[in-house]
């Protein structure tokens, strides 16, 4: 699978030019964060299929003979499954994260990042079981399995319906000149936990948290609306081998015929586990801004409170529905919207 590049654009409005040190919340925008995924879990098996023929229990099932040309009896067959599940799409997701920026020290720090799916966000997920048997010929039915033709079986659907990136390690370095006038270049180190939940055919299940090394390459720029933009490309495909394989509970399994088609031969499947494998990359995409905490006696909502304030209120004096002066919820701007500026003046 080629690698996946996950880009983050931070667009923040409403700062100053220079941001002062010191760690500053910052919220990404609802509806503002997108992020599209590819997941795959497989687990490889070996083992052997046979027919669920039983002369007391099920005379009228299948048995299964090896070979092109049969032979008797109810015989095991050796075969190899594949199991895999394929989840790719797009979500929407929120969060927030502390930004630290210092021009004249020239120094950029990232931490406490975390997304999590936007409500009503989900990527589907399908589930398939791949045989690949050697030939064998099948009883009740007749049928004539040619062998080294991986068949897919669809176990069924569902949906991640939740998604989440947390920042395990703080992401700092040095800011260096851009290209262009008002640009500083940053490399951030950093590692994020990944973990999902969803549903597979109408059951709950949860992937493992999982370790996701990576480091953010972007420039900061400067200005009014200062700008900052992540990109990293990070794949993760890791495959554990299990030795000695793991044994698996049997498993019935309804087999569909090949020649002829349109009937099922009852099979039972007896494998062992002999590695698993987990295969994860994104794309992200998001739009924060510094967080808006409201001050209280900011009648002007320019963050803090002092005369421009004071003047609004007595401008506003009187009865007022609905005026930003009126800090109570009255109706009216009087006493006590005077005293709520003062109490908080320079604040």
């Amino acid at each position: 699978m080629a690698r996946i590049s996950w880009i983050t654009t931070l667009l923040v409005g409403g700062a100053v030019a220079t941001v002062e040190a010191g760690s500053a919340p910052w919220v990404i925008d609802s509806g503002q964060g997108v992020v599209s995924i590819i997941t795959s879990t497989t687990s490889a098996s070996s083992g052997t299929l046979i027919g669920d023929w039983d002369p007391e229990a099920n005379p009228t099932g299948t048995q299964t003979r090896p070979g092109a040309f049969g032979g008797s009896g109810n015989n095991p067959v050796s075969l190899n499954v594949n199991q895999e599940t394929d989840g790719s799409g797009s979500f929407s997701v929120v969060g927030t994260f502390e930004l630290n920026i210092d021009i004249e020290l020239g120094l950029i720090a990232i931490s406490g990042l975390q997304l999590q799916t936007e409500a009503g966000s989900s990527v589907p997920i399908e589930n398939t079981f791949g045989l690949n048997f050697e030939t064998f010929r099948s009883i009740s039915p007749d049928s004539f399995y040619l062998g080294g033709i991986e068949i897919p079986i669809p176990l069924g659907s569902g949906e991640l319906t939740a998604w989440s990136f947390e920042q395990t390690e703080l992401a700092a370095g040095a800011l260096a000149p851009g290209d262009d006038p008002g640009t500083w270049t940053f490399s951030l180190p950093t590692v994020l936990s990944v973990s999902a939940s969803g549903t597979l055919q109408d059951a709950p299940f949860e992937f493992p948290s999982t370790l996701l090394p990576a480091v953010l390459v972007g420039v900061y720029i400067d200005g009014e609306a200062p700008v900052v933009q992540w990109s990293f490309s990070e794949l993760l495909d890791e495959t554990q081998q299990f030795d000695p394989p793991i044994q698996l509970p049997d498993v019935p399994l309804e087999l569909p015929t090949v020649l002829p088609p349109g009937s099922f031969a009852g099979v039972i499947l007896s494998m062992t586990a002999d590695s698993a494998g987990f295969t994860f990359g994104s794309d992200v995409s998001i739009t924060a801004r510094p967080q808006v905490v409201e001050q209280p006696g900011d009648v002007n909502g320019d963050g803090g409170v002092g005369v421009d304030d004071l003047l609004l209120v007595i401008s506003s004096w009187g009865a007022c529905t609905g005026c930003a002066a009126d800090l109570d919820g009255d109706d009216r701007v009087g006493v006590n919207d005077l005293l709520n500026v003062l109490q908080y003046w320079g604040t």
